[in-house]
C-alpha cells in the first residue's frame, strides 16, 4: 500500500487505519478476493530465529561479544598458572585489559611479550579483533 493510495497514511498504521484498508479492498475485489489481497500488501514474514538474532545483535556489539568469550576460554588460552592471577576484564578498541591480583605478577606481566597470547586469544574467539593487551592492576575495571 502506498502512501499515494492512501493520503495521510503513515508508515505506522493504527488499527482502525487497518480495518479501512481492509474494508476498502473487500469493497472493491469483493468477499472472495478482497482477503487475498490484504494478505499481499501485508509485510513479509520472518522466522523467529532471524528476528531473535537481529534483536541480539542490536543488544551485544562485537566487542561485547568478544569478550564474554575470552572470559569463557580464559583458563585455556592463558593457562593455569597465568589464569590463577589474572582475568580478562574490559576490551575496547582493539586493546584487552587484564586484571592482575597480585603487584609482583603486574610487574612482571608488564614487561612479558603479548604476541602469542594475543596470537591463541584471536584464534580460540575465531577473530582478529584483539591487537594489543594492557595488565592492569585488580578492581581497575570491575566496577565499570
Amino acid at each position: 500500500m502506498d502512501k499515494e493510495y492512501f493520503p495521510g497514511l503513515s508508515r505506522k498504521r493504527t488499527a482502525r487505519d487497518k480495518n479501512a484498508i481492509e474494508k476498502l479492498l473487500v469493497d472493491w475485489y469483493g468477499q472472495k478476493y478482497g482477503k487475498n489481497e490484504i494478505l499481499a500488501h501485508l509485510p513479509e514474514s520472518e522466522s523467529i530465529k532471524n528476528g531473535v538474532e537481529k534483536a541480539l545483535k542490536k543488544l551485544v556489539n562485537k566487542e561485547t561479544a568478544f569478550l564474554s568469550k575470552v572470559k569463557n576460554r580464559w583458563l585455556e588460552i592463558a593457562g593455569q598458572q597465568l589464569a590463577a592471577y589474572t582475568k580478562p576484564s574490559n576490551f575496547s578498541r582493539g586493546t584487552l585489559y587484564v586484571e592482575v591480583s597480585h603487584s609482583i605478577w603486574l610487574m612482571q606481566l608488564r614487561n612479558y611479550n603479548t604476541d602469542a597470547l594475543i596470537e591463541k586469544i584471536n584464534h580460540s574467539t575465531e577473530t582478529d579483533i584483539c591487537r594489543k593487551i594492557k595488565f592492569v592492576p585488580q578492581g581497575s575495571y570491575s566496577t565499570r
